[in-house]
């Protein structure tokens, strides 16, 4: 249940897919569709690219600083994902009605914090919904609530084919939130990536330029998500020529002047290690590009299979985060073209001035 992937569609900022990217000389934009390397018939034509050559460690210096290990949030704790394990048991939310409009058909997954539930609407019997409700032991934990409803929040403050709908946000009879959002039928790309290792150089292209869609539209209404990583790339259609959603915004940030939520204690490192920034991974403040990075490690990921910074734990991967270089992409593949190379090594420079400066520039 996805969107079909449409090459002649605008792209979210409301401009046309072949347009000319800010701070690249005027050089023009190609779709989301047009032939990538390893397309075209007569062979491998190389990204082409505007940046430096290829360097044997990415750009920025690592910060001597590392953050109190008590700091850490493992995003996991945070059980924000809409995905999980499948749980086989009985639930006192399956058969019920929400809100007089949302009828629980059965569990779809589990997270740490809550559950996610197939939905159908009373009146509108064909239409289907994926509902997340909190755990009954989460409701007394304002913190939690407010994090939970910010999801909803920034969601559905974007408008975007990338980025997965929230309808709804209300609480059930019992007091717990819950959020109605669009029924997704794919697999994650972190699932695709465990299969395959990694993926060819169009196919991890064309995703990555869809995610950078969907957070372009997140940062033009001032959402920084803060936590991208291939779990929250959801894949939707065509197996081959898939449609990306992008969940799960539990973390996330609004620019909008106030941050008076306070859902972040300053110091305090949330986020997923192998894909965040030195300057969240220091529990500094960020800002959007921070989701530059995480882009740009994913696309890492993605190309080479392997995970730009791995570690046996949490602390030791934020260490190596702020104090190590990744590999160079072409030393673990050679079929990586030198300038997409380029791409990932500007989008995780250690210093955020060095980065692409917007998600469009990427």
């Amino acid at each position: 249940m996805g969107v079909s992937d449409d090459s002649t569609a605008p792209v979210d900022d409301g401009t046309q897919a072949q347009s000319t990217a800010p701070g690249h000389g005027g050089a023009p934009v190609p779709p989301a569709d047009s032939p990538l390397p390893g397309e075209e018939a007569a062979g491998d034509t190389p990204i082409a690219s505007t940046d430096p050559a290829p360097r044997d460690h990415f750009p920025g210096e690592a910060p001597a600083t590392l953050p109190d290990p008590r700091s850490l949030v493992p995003v996991a704790a945070t059980g924000y994902g809409w995905s999980g394990s499948v749980v086989e048991e009985e639930d006192e939310l399956v058969g019920q009605t929400l809100n007089g409009t949302y009828v629980i058909e059965r569990i779809l997954g589990e997270g740490g914090m809550g559950r996610v539930y197939l939905a159908r609407h009373t009146r509108i019997q064909r239409k289907r919904f994926a509902i997340k409700s909190l755990h009954p032991e989460y409701v007394r934990r304002p913190d939690v609530v407010k994090r939970f409803r910010r999801e909803a929040e920034a969601a559905a403050a974007i408008t975007s084919e990338h980025v997965v709908g929230v309808y709804d946000v209300d609480d059930d009879d019992m007091g717990r939130p819950y959020i109605v959002a669009e029924l997704l039928e794919g697999t994650e790309l972190g699932d695709l990536l465990e299969a395959e290792g990694r993926l060819a150089v169009p196919k991890a292209v064309r995703i990555i330029r869809q995610i950078c869609r969907a957070l372009t539209a997140a940062h033009d209404q001032g959402v920084v998500h803060r936590d991208m990583k291939p779990e929250n790339v959801f894949l939707v259609g065509d197996p081959e020529r898939p449609t990306v959603k992008v969940l799960d915004f539990g973390i996330s940030r609004l620019d909008d002047g106030t941050e008076g939520t306070n859902l972040t204690k300053a110091g305090t490192v949330m986020g997923t290690p192998s894909y965040m920034p030195p300057e969240q991974a220091r529990g500094a403040r960020v800002d959007h590009r921070a989701d530059v990075y995480a882009v740009g490690a994913i696309l890492y990921r993605a190309v080479t299979g392997e995970l730009p910074f791995d570690r046996d734990d949490p602390m030791a991967t934020v260490a190596a985060v702020l104090t190590e270089e990744p590999v160079r992409p072409r030393t673990l593949s050679a079929e990586i073209p030198e300038g997409l190379e380029i791409v990932i090594q500007r989008a995780m420079a250690k210093d955020q001035d060095e980065r692409y400066p917007t998600m469009r520039d990427l």
